[in-house]
């Protein structure tokens, strides 16, 4: 199986979109989203939509190989927290000691490749992922390129995140200085198993597509723009992490049932059980990805809002 798994050019210069999906295994959404996007740039009969780029580049590549066609999380260690400058300088000194680390030194390679094959005008990276729980949204990082090209996908938009999430993907690439910069964000489209993530993945890149105006054959906007911006209503257009509850490596844990992204939750209140007893809430505010998944180090977030 390819890693690069679409790649399509418009005619004329233009910005680089770089989309990745599966950077955990068990996420199989975004692949299907690539997948149908890629249909929809090679039309071949009269039931699927065209679409098609004027200028610049989109490539969408799969994250973690391995763990996808074993349709688990990761093999070793979570790929999506192992980006750290100093594992990818002087590799020909390190050994690859994981199955994440081999496939991360891939992706390096890869994208570094593919920023610097022509003189983009611009240079952007969406990550698309799926949760435990109910509720889409997308992550920027701390910088102003992010943020403002995250309000402008049509979905809520999580601030500060990263500031508790440690060696993402994002934050290796959006951090990096001058040419190898690439502006980055992520996109969280629901419950692993929901049937409509995929289409809200393929809403997002159409957005992305649009908002940086190389989009050629638009889809009708009714099919995903309206429904998804009609979804996007229920939620806070901007909140930001005020706090993170972090699994420890011995603890057995449970979260509590029925909690899903943006729910209220009060000081106090009991979200999840340990050998030690119940975990609350230290503030007020809404719940984001409370962990029902077996595997993972973050237990849950609480979050402000910022813009209703």
């Amino acid at each position: 199986m390819n890693r690069i798994f679409l790649d399509f050019q418009g005619e004329d210069k233009g910005p680089l979109i770089i989309i990745i999906a599966a950077m955990h295994g068990n996420e199989v959404a975004g692949v299907q989203a690539l997948e149908k996007l890629k249909l929809y740039f090679t039309k071949t009969n009269k039931s699927t939509p065209k679409i098609s780029i004027t200028k610049g580049r989109i490539v969408g590549i799969i994250g973690n190989l391995k763990a996808f066609i074993r349709q688990v999380r990761y093999i070793d260690t979570d790929l999506n927290r192992i980006w750290y400058s100093e594992r990818f300088e002087n590799t020909e000194n390190n050994s690859a000691d994981t199955a994440e680390y081999k496939e991360a030194l891939e992706i390096h390679h890869l994208l570094n490749k593919i920023q610097h094959e022509a003189p983009y005008t611009q240079k952007f990276l969406l990550d698309l992922h799926t949760t435990s729980a109910e509720g889409f949204f997308a992550i920027c990082t701390e910088s102003m390129e992010s943020e403002e090209m995250a309000m402008h996908l049509h979905a809520p938009v999580v601030k500060g995140l990263l500031r508790d999430v440690k060696g993402s993907l994002l934050q290796y690439f959006d951090q990096k200085i001058g040419a190898d910069r690439i502006i980055s964000l992520a996109f969280e489209a629901g419950q692993h198993q929901d049937p409509k993530a995929v289409d809200r993945m393929i809403g997002v890149m159409l957005h992305l597509m649009e908002y940086l105006n190389i989009l050629g054959d638009p889809i009708s906007p009714s099919d995903y723009y309206q429904w998804l911006e009609g979804e996007s209503n229920t939620f806070p257009k901007e909140v930001e992490v005020i706090y993170s509850y972090k699994i420890k490596d011995d603890e057995v844990w449970e979260m509590l049932p029925g909690f899903k992204n943006f729910m209220p939750v009060k000081k106090n209140q009991p979200l999840a059980v340990n050998q030690y007893g119940s975990i609350v809430s230290p503030f007020d505010g809404l719940i984001l990805m409370p962990r029902y998944q077996p595997l993972g180090k973050d237990g849950f977030f609480i979050v402000k809002t910022i813009i209703n």
